[in-house]
């Protein structure tokens, strides 16, 4: 079942094991070295708690947003990830984006 959602809240109730389209989140950016390999990241805090996160591992970041730390707005669609956690309260997905601008 996909669906649009707003809040992020919404996104962590609705990920797995279905894959879930987004619009217009606000994320902020970042990356992980794991085995080596640079990937990039968009990280959505989860409001109203102290440590939940949802971080999505971006299949193909644009070149413009490759810094660590810029405001996004974004659209895509998340996916099971194999990829672990790196601390508890964080959720990992895959996300490919459709669309992305600085806030």
């Amino acid at each position: 079942m996909l669906a649009k959602v707003e809040n992020p809240i919404s996104i962590a109730e609705n990920l797995p094991p279905n894959t879930l389209k987004v619009s217009n989140i606000q994320g902020r950016t970042g990356f992980w070295v794991l085995n080596g390999v640079k990937m990039y990241t968009i990280n959505v805090n989860i409001p109203n708690t102290t440590d939940s996160r949802i971080t999505g591992i971006v299949d193909d970041m644009p070149s413009a947003f490759r810094e660590k730390s810029l405001v996004v707005i974004f659209s895509g669609e998340y996916k099971e990830s194999p990829v672990k956690p790196q601390y508890g309260g964080q959720s990992v997905y895959s996300l490919t984006l459709t669309s992305i601008e600085k806030k």
